[in-house]
């Protein structure tokens, strides 16, 4: 008797989500459009239109404010990896790694 009324109960809540039917299954999803189009800006516009690549641009970005650049890509770092800075530490080798780099662009 209890789970009778306890099913007659369920049935008459509100069901989440959207109803039956109301998705489009051929649509695209907003987050897929931003992705095709960040993909697109990154592998082809920014090459062609502007002589560039994405790594060229956070090199640039480093040397001239590394703090906020790391700060803006930080988000898609892993939460796991090791930030801090230290003598050893495998991320400051690579930052010292990246700053002869750009040193040595600009030289050249």
């Amino acid at each position: 008797m209890v789970n009778d009324l306890n099913n007659k109960e369920n049935k008459s809540i509100a069901r989440r989500g959207r109803p039956k039917g109301s998705t489009n299954k051929h649509a695209i999803s907003l987050v897929n459009q931003i992705n095709i189009a960040i993909e697109d800006a990154v592998n082809r516009i920014l090459p062609e239109k502007h002589n560039t690549t994405l790594p060229e641009v956070l090199a640039d970005s480093l040397k001239a404010n590394p703090t906020a650049t790391l700060t803006a890509i930080a988000r898609f770092i892993p939460p796991e990896f090791n930030v801090n800075i230290g003598i050893g530490n495998p991320f400051t080798e690579a930052l010292k790694e990246i700053n002869t780099k750009i040193i040595e662009h600009d030289e050249s």
